[in-house]
């Protein structure tokens, strides 16, 4: 019975009709098929989804048909096509897959699992992996020289002020709201607090920064309260006297659209760039009432190994403590949990910090060094950035045809003017002319980063060569490399790696780990 194969095929909305295109993708794996004697079973197709995350419809469907037993092969063009998100490609390939007797074939990398995964594979995972996350750091580039600019980016204004409508990135004060953000600061500065405040706000039914914006639902829970946190937030933006500041706030990464409040020693702030709403000498005043009126807060000493570390027995988190010497230890936080005269539910494996930050730095030294040569290094990179040949001739079709829209658009004004066309299918031409305008640009701009990438080998290089000589352990490092550390009732070390390793890594604790 010949093997039941499903081609994978995807290619997200950035990607254009490129070589990546899904019925070019879709002649090359059928062919592949056909020359390997496979029986095609199903062909599945993600048009338009990224790779960085797997909720994508026809991979879904494709796994329905794993589980169903109907497929013995997954066939994709490349490692890329399956995804970019290294550690759940990883997952998929490694566990999921074999755990399904399913054979993966990434054809232009030379993956096959038939033949059993080379070490290097786990890192092509992570040069996939770093397209998005270089195409994400390079818009912040644009970004931040914007911001310094005292350019504003945001999508809404701050409440108070309101976009130029002539020119962009410009703010000029609404007079609709500014007045609310004047009295906050006047009730502030006559001794109300944030929350009576707000609470004064919400009870007026006065409109909330979101809820003007827009960018709440009239049907989500809390919408119209204001809160201590929305006031403060006013009251500590330098924005309001005239200073513009921006990234008081960033996502936490390039796959979660989570934010978190960035410290103002990392905000972007420059002078002088609006009308102000509220004068300097308030806006003083009000931070020098803030400080006073603040709670000191004891500062926290810092552990790289924190949210990294478990019970063995029972996977709680490990918690930090101190002996009467000052020796750092980790223990179960569930031993603690003691009810009554009940004992409690599990034992403590109690461990030194230090020797389970030596154990797992000693793991990673093991992780690199002994999968990498320079060699291997060249190997993953020329696999990884393959140039294509037929690159730079798409670029230069695609700034020709973004060219003759420009034209084409221009015309369509003219004929307007003139009275040649009606408003209507001005607007419905024009309209399509920008669609289009908008994917070639974004085809043209995802060719020449990945030219770019392809180019930059050396930083690559370096990226591997730098985690392999690593001197001391790094936090980054460890929320980059490891998933999680187990601690065994015995002292056992298990740490469990981002990248799959072929056999478990156990240790024992160095020197005396007793509590």
């Amino acid at each position: 019975m010949r093997a039941r194969a499903a081609l994978y095929l995807r290619i997200s909305r950035e990607d254009g009709d490129g070589s990546q295109s899904i019925e070019n993708q879709k002649e090359f794996l059928l062919s592949y098929a056909a020359e390997q004697g496979f029986w095609v079973y199903d062909i599945y197709s993600d048009d338009g989804y990224s790779g960085t995350n797997f909720n994508r419809p026809g991979f879904k469907r494709m796994l329905r048909d794993i589980e169903a037993g109907r497929l013995d092969i997954v066939i994709t063009k490349d490692l890329s096509r399956l995804g970019r998100d290294y550690i759940g490609t990883g997952e998929y390939i490694e566990k999921y897959f074999p755990s399904k007797n399913i054979r993966y074939i990434a054809v232009n990398d030379n993956v096959d699992t038939g033949r059993g995964l080379e070490k290097t594979a786990p890192f092509m995972y992570v040069f996939n992996d770093f397209y998005p996350r270089d195409i994400s750091d390079k818009v912040k580039a644009v970004f931040t020289h914007k911001k310094l600019a005292g350019e504003f980016i945001g999508s809404f204004a701050p409440y108070g002020y309101k976009k130029h409508p002539d020119i962009k990135g410009k703010l000029i004060v609404n007079e609709e709201t500014a007045p609310v953000v004047r009295r906050i600061f006047g009730l502030f500065l006559s001794g109300c607090s944030v929350s009576d405040i707000a609470a004064r706000l919400t009870e007026e039914r006065i409109m909330t920064p979101s809820q003007y914006s827009g960018r709440i639902s009239s049907r989500q829970k809390n919408q119209g309260i204001w809160n201590a946190a929305m006031i403060k937030r006013i009251l500590t933006n330098p924005t309001y006297a005239g200073h513009l500041t921006q990234n008081r706030s960033r996502k936490l990464g390039v796959k979660l659209n989570k934010q978190i409040i960035l410290p103002p020693k990392q905000w972007i702030t420059v002078r002088d760039t609006h009308e102000p709403i509220i004068s300097q000498e308030d806006f003083e005043k009000a931070g020098e009432l803030l400080a006073v009126k603040s709670r000191r807060q004891r500062k926290k000493e810092g552990h790289i190994l924190t949210g990294l570390v478990f019970c063995g027995s029972c996977g709680s988190k490990m918690t930090f403590q101190r002996d009467g010497e000052g020796r750092r230890y980790l223990i179960c936080s569930l031993s603690r949990k003691k009810v009554g005269d009940m004992p409690a539910p599990c034992s403590s494996h109690c461990i030194r910090e230090d020797a389970v930050e030596e154990a797992v730095f000693e793991g990673l030294q093991r992780l690199f060094k002994g999968r990498i040569s320079g060699s291997e290094i060249d190997k993953i990179i020329s696999q990884t950035c393959r140039p294509d040949a037929s690159s730079n001739k798409r670029i230069k079709e695609l700034k020709r045809r973004i060219g003759d829209i420009a034209r084409v658009k221009y015309r369509l004004y003219t004929d307007l003017v003139c009275e040649k066309l009606s408003y209507a299918d001005y607007e419905a031409l024009n309209g399509q002319a920008q669609d289009e305008q908008r994917r070639l640009e974004c085809e043209l701009e995802r060719l020449e980063d990945s030219s770019n990438l392809a180019a930059n080998r050396n930083e690559l290089r370096e990226l591997l060569i730098k985690a392999a000589d690593m001197k001391s352990p790094d936090r980054a490092a460890l929320i980059w490399f490891v998933e999680g550390i187990y601690i065994g009732n015995d002292k056992s070390i298990e740490i469990r790696f981002k990248f799959m390793e072929p056999a478990p890594n156990k240790s024992e604790a160095h020197g005396n780990p007793s509590c």
